[in-house]
């Protein structure tokens, strides 16, 4: 179990994440049906550097102001207004240590699979600051 107690900015976290690989379905303009929807998982484990709401409004200065879904509880945590789940808070680490892994039906997938599952994927930007479910986060480093 985490110390939030001792959770401060700069410090580095490993976070875990399992579940569902999101992707496409298919089956619209053209696209064929896609047959690995619903069966490909992900493991995935990676570093943050826990930063601040002036890291965060350094990152989005757009933001500045505006209303958000979360709101800080002290750097490195924030908390969602609504359901009042916590959040480890930080920068993406760009680390060698960063393990991915997927999975088609619990067994590691091929390359002819990976290819044809990142063709249902969407290119999205790199995140300039993360915000990670506190249940997903295996340990900080002090």
């Amino acid at each position: 179990m985490i110390d939030l107690n001792k959770v401060k900015a700069g410090q580095i976290a490993t976070v875990l994440l399992q579940g569902e690989y999101k992707m496409n379905k298919g089956g619209r303009s053209g696209v064929p049906l896609n047959i690995y929807n619903g069966r490909v998982t992900r493991k995935y484990k990676f570093a943050i550097t826990l930063a601040g709401p002036e890291t965060y409004y350094n990152k989005y200065p757009e933001s500045i102001g505006k209303s958000s879904w979360f709101e800080f509880i002290k750097d490195g945590l924030v908390k969602h207004k609504t359901t009042g789940q916590l959040y480890i808070a930080g920068l993406p680490c760009d680390n060698d240590n960063n393990k991915y892994e997927l999975f088609v039906d619990g067994r590691p997938i091929t390359s002819e699979e990976y290819n044809t599952i990142q063709s249902y994927r969407q290119e999205k930007e790199e995140p300039k600051f993360l915000t990670i479910n506190i249940d997903n986060v295996v340990n900080i480093a002090d």
